[in-house]
């Protein structure tokens, strides 16, 4: 199996998590995650600057008020129990905040190892299809 080796994978998208009509526009709120894992597995080369990467990111788009700083998760060297357990904290705020009526979008970076199926987090992989499942 070949695996790329990228200096920096950037994976960045965002989504709403509820399904509340458009056209009734209700606030939103916007969650950001962001994850900077120097490690991949092993033989990859160690990168230098994920975790700088994903603190910036999230200072960035709290400083411009995308985020409030609240609402931002900056995770460092994450395996994929880690970032399961923010994303479920994160899935039961945003279940409380759609019962009071508001919408909910969902960003997230990653900086790190990867290939198109899998972060690599340190000797742990998780695949983006189950990341993408919640």
């Amino acid at each position: 199996m070949q695996h790329c080796l990228l200096p920096l994978m950037c994976v960045l998208w965002a989504w709403p998590l509820s399904t509340q009509a458009a056209t009734s526009r209700p606030l939103m709120d916007k969650i950001v995650i962001t994850v900077g894992n120097n490690h991949g597995w092993s033989g990859e080369e160690p990168l230098r600057f994920a975790h700088r990467d994903a603190e910036r990111m999230a200072a960035v788009l709290s400083e411009l008020g995308f985020a409030e700083p609240q609402r931002v998760y900056v995770l460092k060297e994450a395996t994929p129990s880690k970032l399961k357990q923010v994303l479920t904290e994160v899935k039961g705020r945003s279940s409380e905040l759609v019962g009071m009526g508001r919408e909910i979008m969902l960003l997230f970076y990653y900086a790190g190892h990867g290939d198109h199926k899998t972060l690599h987090m340190g000797k742990d992989a998780l695949e983006i299809k189950r990341l993408l499942a919640g």
